[in-house]
């Protein structure tokens, strides 16, 4: 038998508050500083909290918790504290919605997470009408948990591209380009680009972006910077894979 998680969503400025504190919907001081909600009801009560540790100390329980990223603010710290206090706790579960290398979070995080934390195949999800973000939910387990120290561990590895990888199966290399009308489709090379030819093609009419008089190819080219963002330049680093270390310099001795 299978219980249904219990959920406690935190907020700094919850937007709940304008339907359970304001009464008729109407939007209170705290609702208006939410600049990602604003006054639009929640499927349920949000709490206020400004730390993870508040959050913590406030809920009933803390037996088996794990840390639940839904669209973490880009640009901001938020995450990476988040993240920090939910090791610092024992924290051994992840799960995180969002855009990898883009719309959410910021390298600082992902780093962290790859650093201690690990995801399988089987738990990545991808989320692919949520605008035309590269949106996926993804699980990831403490790399000292029972799981991630099986045999199967190394080959179960996810190389999706929600982890920042190439869109193309079977290619394991990091992506360096990324669409900009559908990120979700992103390459690590010219190669990989053409023989995505009829995905690429179905997933831009998803967007409705393809055109019928003109073949995919004619639409996007992937030398333009207009179509594609490079992402070769973001600063991540994921240290169980050395390809993707940078090569440290070496200093020069001072001569005496």
């Amino acid at each position: 038998l299978y219980s249904s998680p219990l959920v406690l969503p935190y907020d700094i400025a919850p937007p709940s508050s304008a339907t359970h504190e304001g009464g008729n919907g109407r939007a209170t001081s705290d609702t208006l500083s939410n600049e990602y909600h604003g006054n639009i009801p929640t499927f349920m009560d949000v709490h206020k909290a400004t730390t993870l540790s508040e959050a913590i100390s406030s809920s009933a329980t803390t037996l088996n918790m794990a840390l639940l990223l839904c669209y973490p603010p880009p640009g901001s710290n938020m995450a990476q504290k988040a993240l920090s206090a939910h090791i610092s706790n024992g924290g051994d579960t992840v799960v995180h919605i969002g855009e990898w290398q883009g719309l959410t979070g910021d390298s600082t995080f992902e780093t962290l997470l790859t650093q201690n934390f690990s995801c399988w195949k089987n738990d990545v999800l991808p989320l692919p009408l949520w605008s035309t973000d590269a949106t996926y939910l993804t699980i990831w387990r403490g790399k000292g948990s029972e799981k991630n120290n099986s045999s199967q561990a190394a080959e179960n590895k996810s190389f999706s591209p929600a982890l920042g990888f190439c869109c193309v199966k079977q290619c394991f290399n990091r992506a360096i380009k990324r669409c900009r009308y559908a990120r979700c489709l992103q390459y690590c090379s010219l190669e990989c680009f053409r023989s995505h030819f009829s995905e690429r093609k179905a997933v831009l009419a998803l967007h409705m972006i393809n055109s019928p008089n003109a073949p995919d190819d004619e639409i996007l080219k992937y030398e333009n910077d207009k179509h594609f963002l490079d992402l070769s330049d973001t600063a991540f680093v994921d240290s169980s894979e050395r390809s993707c270390e940078r090569p440290r310099k070496k200093r020069k001795k001072k001569r005496r």
